[in-house]
C-alpha cells in the first residue's frame, strides 16, 4: 500500500506540473493575442485617421472650388 501511494503522489505531482505548465502557457498566448489584436487595432485607427484627413482636405477643397465657381 505505502508503494502504491507513492506512486500515485508522483503521479499526481506530474499530472498538477503538467496542468501548471499548460496554464502559464495559455496566458503566455492568451498575452500575445491580446497584443496582436490591439496592435492590429491601432493599425486599422491609423488607417482610418488617414482616410479621414483626406476626405477632409478633399471637402476642403470641394468648398473652396464651389466658392470659386
Amino acid at each position: 500500500v505505502y508503494m502504491t501511494m507513492n506512486l500515485k503522489d508522483a503521479w499526481v505531482q506530474k499530472i498538477e506540473a503538467q496542468l501548471e505548465e499548460w496554464k502559464a502557457e495559455i496566458d503566455k498566448m492568451k498575452a500575445k493575442a491580446d497584443a496582436d489584436v490591439k496592435l492590429e487595432y491601432y493599425e486599422q485607427i491609423e488607417e482610418l485617421r488617414t482616410q479621414q484627413q483626406e476626405a477632409r482636405e478633399k471637402l476642403k477643397e470641394f468648398k473652396s472650388a464651389g466658392e470659386d465657381a
